[in-house]
């Protein structure tokens, strides 16, 4: 979810830092429990993961800004 969302209740209700509400933070929750957060540009996991499952959560937490003129053309051809 967004940071600035309201249901953003890390460090208030749950164990931990508060994740300030400013619209580019974002948090990962897996079964109700922080995975990671994207604070200032950089991506900060509540626990250690490794190998593929870390790169799932990153993937998860990171926008990528795609150009409108290329956002027909995704997922074309592929079958």
């Amino acid at each position: 979810i967004s940071a600035s969302d309201p249901l953003n209740l890390t460090g208030i209700i749950t164990p931990g830092k508060k994740i300030p509400s400013f619209t580019g933070n974002r948090i990962l929750y897996k079964d109700g429990v922080v995975e990671a957060t994207f604070e200032s540009g950089e991506v900060v996991f509540a626990k250690e993961s490794e190998g593929p499952e870390k790169w799932k959560i990153r993937d998860a937490l990171v926008q990528r800004r795609i150009s409108p003129k290329l956002r027909p053309y995704l997922g074309k051809g592929i079958v």
